[in-house]
C-alpha cells in the first residue's frame, strides 16, 4: 500500500512540477504592450526570463517619465501573476526641455540628466490577473493586451 501511494504522489508532484514548469515556459520572452510591431523604441514591455526574473521597462517615447524600468521576481500560478520588484531604474534628469525626437508626451522631455539604479525598500508580492490567450503569441496582464515579439 505504502509503494502505490507512493508512485501515485510522485506522479501527481510531477505532474504539478511540468504544469507550472510548461505554463512559465510559455511567458518567457520580450511581450509588449498593444502591438507586435516594434518601430523606432518599445512601448511598455515585459521581459519574463526563465530563471523567474522578470524586467519592465517604460514606454521609450515618454520623455517625461521618471521610472525608467523595474527588475525583480515573478511566480505564475494559474490566472494570476506574482511580481515582486527588487529593483528600479529612475530617470534624473534636471530640467525640462524639448526633444529633437518625436516623444510621447509632445516632444516634451527630462534632459541632461543621469539614470540611476536603486534598491525597492521592503520589497513585496504584486498579484495580478493573468491570461494566456489561444493565441501563443498574446498574453493579457491585468486585462491589457501584450505580444511576444522578437528582438
Amino acid at each position: 500500500m505504502k509503494l502505490r501511494f507512493s508512485r501515485y504522489s510522485s506522479l501527481i508532484l510531477s505532474l504539478l512540477l511540468f504544469s507550472y514548469s510548461h505554463a512559465k515556459a510559455q511567458i518567457v520572452g520580450d511581450w509588449q504592450e498593444g502591438s507586435k510591431i516594434v518601430s523606432s523604441s518599445y512601448r511598455n514591455k515585459y521581459t519574463f526570463r526563465s530563471n523567474g526574473t522578470f524586467a519592465y521597462n517604460t514606454d521609450e517615447e515618454d520623455g517625461l517619465r521618471s521610472i525608467i524600468s523595474l527588475e525583480g521576481l515573478y511566480k505564475l500560478k494559474k490566472d494570476s501573476l506574482f511580481l515582486k520588484p527588487l529593483y528600479y531604474v529612475e530617470n534624473r534628469g534636471t530640467h525640462l526641455d524639448r526633444s529633437m525626437i518625436t516623444t510621447g508626451n509632445n516632444s516634451w522631455e527630462m534632459s541632461g540628466g543621469k539614470n540611476v539604479k536603486k534598491k525597492v525598500l521592503n520589497p513585496v508580492w504584486y498579484s495580478l490577473i493573468f491570461k494566456q490567450n489561444s493565441v501563443k503569441s498574446l498574453i493579457e496582464i491585468d486585462y491589457v493586451p501584450y505580444y511576444k515579439i522578437h528582438r
